[in-house]
């Protein structure tokens, strides 16, 4: 009997200690924010599998407790902060901390599907697809991102599990194989040049001397030690096939010669100069890095500027007359920047065709033969001049567009001065607004939106600040 009564006594200790460990291993509760779909591909369920397989790895690895989007949700509701997502990144450490604490998670993640696309490569269909995920750590005082870029041949579940185990070990810091047969793992093993620091693939033809070669057992012991990867056996991660990016590559392309049908390019040095100007302490606050923005001016006193998919930013000479101060024309190129970040003509592309993963195998057939094709493209391409994008996608470029000049340093109240402008315009019948006014929502509509973007932000950081 006594045997017996310490026996059990060391396995209750023993179920204590591993308990305990478990909860050492355990790095709190974390909160899946939100998922946004930027892919253009709706009604997929994308954004569900992709943060259901996130939510999986973490709690099969010990790492957290997750609590999943749904819940939060609910957590939002009941503080009356559903609409947090939105204003996410202009709040503070402080703030987001608090935020946390009313939700009752530690940490939150926003995931954010840059691109999926199914593709045919080789005469074998491909699927693929882009994410990031945001970490928010206020008891660290960080923000991390960590990217996932997955293709698969076996379908689109096989991609975003891939992409998740790869975006979810960066996260709890485990080694992750990528993609590629593991030319861009961490795992890989990789040959230093001693001279130029840089690391190789062992197979590679361009290795350096033996004499000036030093062996890593994996990429990322290479990292750690400091060197950096040779740009030939590591590409970028943007320079492997994205159907998303030659898609719109395309489109922009084909619709910058379809405008410029219409329009005169101008050629003032001095006043292109001055917009890059801009434009250049805007666009590293834009979030998206896979945009090369070229600008150009055309000639005409038409009040107007216009974003082509692919970062080609058209403004009139007749809207340079008009902006009186870098801080109008920073809300002005903010607004049109983020109908690429947001990649709306992607979006509009897809749902105007009827077609979702079709368009880039059509795109990237390259057959200049297919009539079909290239009705469908030109009549696309001339509504989206036409027409402009949707008031939905005006409302969301609008805010975005306010919040990158501020965050670029420029005046916060500057869209008030723009919108003013074209309203007092709108007043006196001018003719030079009409295009502007037709693709757009009325400048009331736009300033009310704004006015009201700014008012909720301030809502929320008073009420986290009594928190």
């Amino acid at each position: 009997m006594g045997s017996r009564r310490l026996f059990l006594g060391i396995l209750v200790l023993l179920l204590l200690l591993f308990n305990q460990l478990g909860l050492a291993a355990n790095n709190g509760r974390i909160g899946i924010l939100a998922t946004i779909n930027l892919s253009g591909i709706e009604k997929s369920g994308l954004e569900n599998k992709l943060a259901a397989n996130i939510a999986s790895i973490l709690r099969n690895e010990g790492a957290y407790t997750v609590i999943e989007e749904k819940e939060i949700g609910k957590r939002l509701k009941k503080i009356k902060m559903e609409d947090i997502t939105e204003y996410i990144n202009l709040l503070s450490v402080k703030e987001i901390s608090s935020l946390c604490r009313l939700i009752e998670v530690d940490q939150v993640i926003v995931i954010s599907i840059e691109g999926y696309n199914e593709f045919v490569r080789k005469k074998q269909k491909s699927y693929q697809i882009k994410a990031l995920i945001d970490w928010y750590r206020p008891e660290f005082q960080l923000v991390q991102s960590f990217r996932g870029d997955s293709i698969s041949q076996k379908g689109m579940n096989d991609v975003i599990e891939k992409c998740a185990r790869q975006m979810s070990g960066k996260l709890i810091g485990l080694p992750v194989e990528t993609d590629d047969d593991g030319i861009r793992g961490e795992n890989a093993p990789v040959v230093v040049n001693t001279n130029s620091n840089r690391y190789h693939l062992p197979n590679c033809r361009h290795l350096p001397r033996i004499e000036d070669q030093r062996v890593y057992n994996t990429r990322r012991e290479a990292d750690q030690a400091g060197h950096t990867p040779c740009l030939v056996c590591f590409p970028s991660f943007y320079s492997y096939i994205d159907p998303d990016k030659a898609l719109e590559d395309k489109l922009g392309a084909e619709s910058a010669g379809t405008l410029e049908y219409y329009y005169r390019v101008a050629h003032d040095p001095e006043q292109l100069a001055r917009v890059k100007a801009v434009a250049g302490k805007i666009i590293p606050h834009t979030g998206r890095k896979n945009v090369d923005y070229a600008f150009y001016l055309l000639d005409t006193d038409m009040v107007n500027a216009f974003s082509l998919p692919g970062g080609y930013i058209y403004v009139t000479t007749g809207l340079l007359k008009v902006v009186e101060s870098d801080d109008e024309l920073a809300f002005i190129l903010g607004h049109e920047m983020a109908h690429n970040v947001r990649k709306h003509a992607i979006a509009q592309y897809r749902q105007a065709m009827g077609l979702t993963f079709l368009s880039a195998i059509l795109i990237l057939s390259n057959d200049s033969d297919n009539k079909e094709e290239q009705v469908l493209l030109a009549t696309f391409l001339n509504n989206l001049i036409m027409n402009g994008y949707s008031q939905k996608q005006e409302r969301e470029a609008d805010r975005l567009g306010a919040v990158y000049a501020v965050r670029s340093g420029y005046d916060q109240n500057a869209y008030k001065t723009v919108l003013g402008k074209f309203m007092d315009m709108r007043e006196r019948s001018s003719y030079l607004l009409e295009k502007l006014f037709s693709t757009h929502p009325t400048p009331e509509a736009r300033l009310d939106n704004i006015n009201k973007y700014w008012e909720r932000l301030n809502q929320i950081q008073m009420a986290l600040a009594m928190n």
